[in-house]
């Protein structure tokens, strides 16, 4: 579960005994904690006390590897990735990098006027 909105309803409907103050309090927390409302309920969150746990466990120990893909427009489905990128790093920066482009069949422009 991902979506605030939706873990929102989902508290609302039917009543829990959780009003609207509390769902508004905890919301609060968004922008000094980076966290959103379904994080309080992800199951990491609730075994180690921090969403991120793990990421920054992996972290300290070098092995998190960070991806980015890049495509020709926002269409997963029909849209090509055109650029691949990935880096393996630790605390003290990367360690290794991979980085990719890849010929794509239709224009960049074509996608975005679709979009």
């Amino acid at each position: 579960m991902h979506d605030s909105n939706a873990f929102r309803r989902i508290l609302q409907r039917p009543p829990k005994g959780i009003g609207q103050a509390t769902i508004d309090g905890i919301q609060s927390l968004d922008k000094r904690t980076c966290l959103r409302l379904v994080d309080f309920v992800n199951p990491i969150t609730l075994k180690y006390a921090d969403p991120y746990a793990p990421l920054l466990d992996g972290f300290v120990s070098g092995n998190v590897v960070v991806f980015d893909v890049e495509s020709t427009g926002l269409d997963t489905f029909s849209d090509e990735v055109v650029e691949l990128a990935a880096a393996k790093v630790d605390h003290n920066g990367r360690k290794n990098e991979f980085h990719a482009y890849l010929k794509n069949k239709k224009p960049v422009r074509d996608s975005i006027l679709r979009s």
